[in-house]
């Protein structure tokens, strides 16, 4: 898979007649090199995961920072240069 970015859609899972769970991740390879990294993950119960897995589906959304540092996070309005 090192080619570069990529979403990938697979089962969270063992498939069977009723049963089909599955996610999408996102991938993409780092300037200067040749591996791949999963960046966002949409799990099967819509949990979404920005950094990490999403494994705790209290959250609908769990973001987290590089290695020592906090995870930013920006919100605006359409038109406006105001953070929120």
């Amino acid at each position: 898979y090192d080619e570069g970015p990529m979403i990938r859609a697979a089962t969270s899972e063992t498939w069977s007649a009723s049963a089909h769970g599955s996610y999408l991740s996102f991938w993409t390879v780092d300037n200067t090199t040749t591996t791949q990294d999963e960046r966002m993950r949409i799990n099967h119960d819509g949990t979404v995961g920005i950094g990490t897995i999403p494994t705790n589906s209290s959250f609908y959304l769990d973001i987290l920072g590089a290695s020592g540092t906090a995870p930013r996070v920006r919100l605006k309005s359409q038109g406006s240069d105001d953070d929120q």
